[in-house]
């Protein structure tokens, strides 16, 4: 990072990867943050998604970091509901005050009914962050994701012959196929197995035509059964 770092941008960016920093990784984001006078803008949207072993640490909360960094969450994410585009940042005054001012330009219909939504489930919400499906089994989202995680990985390599890669948390499982172009390999199992995944071509900034992408991404925020009925087609004898 120190040696790739560019010298006129101020603000380093925590992007979602499905890795949980380690305390040493943290401790050496943090130091060079300090070093360096830098702003940061963490998005902590999957603080609940981390997977049993590992533990959240808000970057806020680490020694010298509290006044310069922006802390984004979502009640969407928080609470499963990806459609319910309500977020939020926290911050230090004097870099909200210049936020606020920013989003006035940019949200001009904020969805008030969900605002309220997720007002009130914020209030009735314990801090364990439990579900229940239809068939009464009950889940900490957090045992719920690793879970489905896990029954996936299973199928995918049996099934699919993917290799996984792995995550300490987050929304969604990433995978590399044995060679096959990610679009067609989304195609093929959509056709053969009627499971859909997303191709992660689209994500790279500078992808050129000779280049190709073999890594897929499936989402494991999802009912227990739901994941079990994927796993099932998965692993159906259609060949992929």
């Amino acid at each position: 990072l120190a040696s790739d770092w560019p010298q006129q941008t101020d603000l380093w960016c925590n992007v979602l990867s499905g890795h949980v920093l380690s305390a040493k990784e943290l401790d050496m984001l943090v130091k060079f943050c300090n070093k360096n006078d830098l702003l940061a803008l963490s998005d902590e949207v999957y603080e609940n998604a981390v997977f049993p072993g590992r533990e959240h640490v808000r970057l806020a909360d680490m020694p010298g970091m509290r006044d310069r960094t922006i802390t984004v969450s979502s009640g969407g994410k928080l609470f499963s509901l990806t459609g319910w585009r309500v977020a939020w940042a926290t911050g230090p005054e004097a870099l909200m005050s210049s936020l606020a001012y920013a989003h006035t330009n940019i949200t001009y219909c904020a969805p008030a009914p969900l605002q309220a939504g997720i007002a009130a489930a914020l209030a009735a919400e314990s801090g364990d962050f439990t579900v229940e499906e239809d068939d009464g089994r009950k889940w900490r989202i957090r045992d719920l994701f690793a879970g489905n995680f896990e029954l996936l990985s299973s199928a995918l390599r049996q099934g699919a012959g993917l290799k996984i890669c792995e995550a300490q948390g987050g929304y969604f499982l990433v995978a590399e196929t044995d060679g096959m172009r990610d679009v067609d390999f989304c195609r093929k199992l959509a056709q053969e197995k009627g499971v859909v995944c997303t191709p992660l071509s689209p994500f790279y900034l500078n992808m050129q035509p000779e280049d190709t992408c073999k890594l897929v991404r499936f989402t494991i925020c999802k009912s227990r059964s739901y994941i079990e009925e994927a796993c099932r087609k998965i692993r159906r004898e259609t060949k992929i």
